[in-house]
């Protein structure tokens, strides 16, 4: 499960997206973003279940349940914290899969 919501940035925080992520064997990630666009993330936390993370989401950036967006789970081999289908290579260039072809892209 993935969900990801747009906070308003404080004095205590410039974050603009935030996304959880539950994977089904690693815990729940915490992804935080200085941009609404879908780029990497700038940080991420890492809890044992959901709802510590949404906890700690709702205590720092001031996330409500009405905020989330639902999103997909990511395709297999693409970045967890994009909501689009990217791949990054070691050489840290990238890919988006396009009508079951992968392009490359700039991020």
């Amino acid at each position: 499960m993935r969900k990801y919501a747009f906070p308003i940035p404080s004095a205590n925080h410039k974050i603009q997206k935030v996304m959880i992520y539950e994977t089904t064997k690693n815990g729940v990630y915490l992804y935080l973003y200085l941009t609404q666009k879908d780029l990497p993330s700038h940080n991420d936390f890492w809890f044992d279940d959901l709802q510590d993370a949404e906890n700690f989401s709702k205590a720092s950036f001031h996330t409500d349940d009405s905020d989330w967006i639902m999103i997909d789970d990511p395709n297999e081999g693409c970045q967890d914290d994009l909501i689009r289908p990217i791949r990054r290579h070691k050489d840290n260039s990238y890919e988006l899969l396009e009508d079951g072809v992968w392009k490359k892209i700039e991020l």
